[in-house]
């Protein structure tokens, strides 16, 4: 798979980089690009990026290079940016977005709770049950 990867970063840009701490995390959310729509897990946030995980199995994944647009939805929450890194893996795609703006720490907070809340409600099997009666009941 030929992704674009991005060059080595210098010290001062590792600095800069990491100005600010990441909220560990592991939380269902909405991907477009120009490629088309995939959900996919935010595996960290910070005020000016995240880190995701996509499955190999979305038909856009290994078109995505360093520069593509995103556009990042949860929870009624969004925020726009561009990748900056994809590391294909053997089951999924890695990957470091840069906001173009930086998220107000509302954002940041709102989604600690939130993956408090998911995590106690049963986390992705307990999503899983609930897509899976909302497809019973023909709501999705």
């Amino acid at each position: 798979m030929e992704n674009s990867i991005s060059p080595p970063l210098s010290d001062r840009e590792q600095v800069i980089r990491r100005k600010w701490s990441r909220l560990s995390t592991e939380l269902p959310i909405h991907l477009n690009t120009l490629g088309g729509y995939q959900p996919c897990v935010m595996l960290d946030l910070s005020l000016t990026g995240m880190k995701i995980r996509l499955s190999t199995e979305c038909h856009f994944a290994k078109d995505l290079r360093h520069g593509s647009g995103a556009e990042l939805r949860w929870e009624g929450m969004e925020t726009f940016g561009e990748f900056i890194w994809i590391v294909p893996l053997i089951q999924n795609y890695n990957a470091g977005i840069k906001f173009y703006e930086p998220l107000d720490p509302a954002i940041l907070y709102a989604t600690r709770d939130l993956h408090d809340r998911f995590w106690k409600d049963g986390g992705f099997k307990a999503a899983n049950r609930q897509l899976a009666r909302r497809w019973v009941n023909g709501l999705c």
